[in-house]
């Protein structure tokens, strides 16, 4: 007689797929009161999310939210969104290279002001959205700098601000895609390999600020502005010794519409490449140094404009 009471076997491939849906299930972790990250009674559910968030898991900043390091950088290999009207702050009160690692995507709708060392990796995203406020900024002790391996876009009407004393860097095979406006009072740097696309507009404020491209790219599109308030330099020499590589010459292509704009210093050394077509338009207002060995195309139609202290 049958015993219907024996325990069946589940196959093999059933029970490989069961474990692969749960492995895939996603866990979302939302900051709800305001205050410390770390306290468990400020996210719903009373579960702080891990130092090092897993793939596909989820973590929303629906409060202003205070996270200060103290000892371990941690690691976003899901998502991390910071909801409209919301502010994430980052501290580090201790070691100056710990701060927050992107390996999957930052999405950023309200402000973060990171005045720690944070790192895009490669094939990660940060994307600063419409009326979204992204610092790299200064504290009692620490100083906030971003340092851009992986794609960040700076959305239309966004802003990326740059404190003195903070910092921008793009490394090597880091895309800037900036459509809305990036502000920056102490170092912006593109060097060999990166590249900045400009569709919108980068300042600095109150004369503050320089951009090293240090072999980078930069492409300005219809319609963007580059102003420069400090000192500009296309090759780094600035920032290393003459056959460091980050002496290599930079690339700036200025499309039909864009618009250069030096109001200090600007230095273009040899190596260096300046793709000027037809239509686009530089205004030097300051003192202007062009090496041997700089190359520019100068079209017709390209506009010069010298100011009366330009040269």
């Amino acid at each position: 007689m049958k015993n219907n009471n024996l325990p069946r076997c589940i196959p093999l491939s059933i029970l490989l797929v069961l474990m692969a849906f749960t492995s895939l299930q996603a866990t979302t972790y939302t900051f709800s009161t305001a205050g410390n990250w770390s306290a468990p009674l400020n996210w719903a559910g009373g579960v702080v999310p891990p130092t090092n968030l897993p793939v596909n898991d989820i973590i929303i900043i629906d409060a202003d939210c205070a996270l200060g390091f103290t000892s371990l950088t941690y690691v976003i290999s899901g998502t991390l969104q910071v909801n409209m009207d919301k502010t994430l702050t980052l501290t580090n009160v201790v070691e100056p290279d710990i701060g927050l690692k992107i390996v999957g995507t930052l999405e950023n709708y309200g402000i973060i002001d990171n005045r720690t060392a944070m790192t895009n990796d490669i094939g990660a995203t940060i994307n600063n959205y419409s009326n979204a406020m992204f610092k790299s900024n200064v504290g009692n002790s620490t100083i906030g700098y971003l340092e851009n391996k992986g794609t960040f876009n700076n959305m239309t009407n966004a802003l990326f601000r740059i404190y003195f004393l903070g910092g921008l860097t793009n490394k090597n095979g880091g895309i800037i895609h900036n459509n809305g406006t990036i502000v920056n009072n102490f170092i912006l740097r593109n060097d060999i390999g990166a590249i900045i696309n400009n569709n919108g507009t980068i300042t600095s404020l109150n004369g503050e600020g320089s951009i090293l491209n240090c072999g980078g790219t930069i492409n300005m599109g219809n319609g963007s502005t580059f102003e420069y308030g400090c000192i500009f330099d296309n090759a780094c020499a600035s920032s290393g010794a003459p056959n460091s590589p980050e002496s290599a010459g930079g690339i700036i292509n200025l499309l039909s519409g864009s618009n250069l704009i030096m109001n200090n210093r600007a230095i273009f050394q040899s190596g260096g490449t300046v793709n000027w077509n037809a239509g686009a338009n530089i205004t030097l207002n300051y003192v202007t140094t062009i090496a041997n060995g700089e190359t520019w195309t100068v079209p017709t139609g390209g506009v010069l404009t010298i100011g009366s202290t330009g040269s």
